[in-house]
């Protein structure tokens, strides 16, 4: 996106007609981290648990809530599925203060996915981060997932401004059941889950510094991304599927192959 230009004057006070370059919105804020307030325990059990809703702290720009899960007290022999652990979290939405969905995930493994192939980051594979396999004993685990807002981190492009106190953003989560977890589940006890939320964001840059002129807000500020999930049933022969949600720029289209009994299988190479 063009960065606009404004006139310096030089030490004699006559006008200096070379243009100066803004300074860039990321240049001119930095980063920040801190805890969401939102720290949540519960024993799996064989039903899906509302975890709640909760208000996401006021703080500049949010570029993204982060996941923090884990799964601890687990006992007995289990078999993990193949999307797990991400399936411990289901119905994941961020909404705006009016209750339009900012974000929204069916299923931690959806996710997942957006977190690796959404471009966002670097080594944006939740797997090779803070994560943690489910073991035969006890079935225990950790991972840590994004929910992306911004699209760019080279200049902030989609942080959402986040800045009232007196109207937040809202997170709401639900915790899977054991058999959206494990195909065998813990035969002694089951894990008990705890979710801890954190939020990433940009500051708010002063409008100027040291004579220079800032960018205080991100590149087309307001700007939002949809993930949307879709199921279509193939039968066997050659067919051409037509995608059905159309009607806005597309980013990235992600296949997911799955067979009859929904279990994800890989294609042959070709």
């Amino acid at each position: 996106m063009p960065t606009p230009a404004t006139m310096t004057r030089g030490n004699s006070g006559a006008q200096n007609n070379a243009p100066v370059a803004t300074v860039p919105f990321i240049r001119a804020s930095a980063e920040h981290r801190e805890p969401a307030g939102i720290d949540i325990t519960r024993q799996l059990t064989t039903s899906d648990q509302d975890l709640g809703v909760f208000d996401i702290p006021a703080y500049g720009y949010l570029r993204s809530v982060v996941l923090l899960v884990t799964a601890t007290g687990g006992a007995g022999a289990a078999t993990a599925v193949a999307d797990a652990p991400f399936t411990a979290l289901k119905n994941i939405q961020l909404t705006e203060p009016n209750g339009a969905t900012i974000a929204s995930f069916n299923t931690g493994y959806d996710a997942f996915l957006a977190n690796k192939w959404g471009g966002y980051r670097r080594n944006a594979d939740p797997r090779t981060h803070v994560f943690n396999a489910p073991g035969t004993n006890g079935g225990n685990f950790t991972f840590m997932i994004r929910i992306p807002l911004e699209l760019s981190a080279r200049d902030g492009f989609g942080s959402l401004p986040n800045q009232n106190a007196a109207a937040t953003f809202k997170l709401r989560l639900t915790a899977g059941k054991l058999s959206d977890i494990y195909s065998s589940a813990p035969a002694t006890t089951a894990p008990t889950l705890r979710v801890k939320a954190f939020i990433e964001a940009w500051d708010q840059p002063e409008s100027s510094v040291a004579g220079r002129v800032n960018q205080t807000t991100p590149p087309a500020v307001n700007t939002t991304q949809f993930w949307s999930s879709q199921t279509y049933n193939i039968s066997a022969g050659q067919q051409t599927v037509r995608l059905t949600r159309v009607g806005n720029y597309i980013r990235n289209l992600l296949f997911v192959y799955r067979n009859s009994s929904g279990v994800r299988v890989q294609m042959p190479a070709l």
